[in-house]
């Protein structure tokens, strides 16, 4: 028995073999500067963020226009999206009931969402009729 040999074709799929699925692998390019932060609220909810999504975060020394960034302002934290108008930068929501954010000195801009995970059915549990 300890010698079985077995006879026959072999699998199909062993010429598609892939590596295991690696998410760290996929979602973080810079290990020591990317963490991850679990987004509040409904003030990104015209950028597709919603309560309770989790952010990975990436730390950068530049910052651009239309990017989605992590900010400190006056000790608090929000998600926003940076835009550039005559010379100003500003924190602009993607709801209409949350304000702008003209930055100043008063904000730290701390880092930038480089990816946003959603758990599709805690969303679908909060919809009405929804199973």
């Amino acid at each position: 028995m300890e010698n079985e040999r077995y006879t026959g074709f072999p699998s199909q799929a062993q010429d598609h073999r892939q590596p295991p699925l690696n998410l760290q692998g996929m979602l973080v390019r810079a290990p020591l500067s990317t963490f991850f932060v679990r987004f509040e609220g409904d003030a990104m909810s015209g950028e597709r963020i919603f309560d309770d999504d989790l952010l990975v975060i990436e730390r950068s020394v530049k910052y651009g226009e239309g990017q989605i960034v992590l900010a400190f302002v006056r000790g608090e934290r929000i998600v926003r999206r940076l835009e550039r108008r005559n010379g100003e930068y500003w924190l602009c929501p993607g709801s209409e009931r949350y304000a702008e954010i003209r930055v100043t000195e008063d904000v730290q801009i701390f880092g930038r969402v480089v990816h946003s995970i959603t758990h599709h059915l805690r969303i679908r549990r909060l919809v009405p009729g929804a199973q």
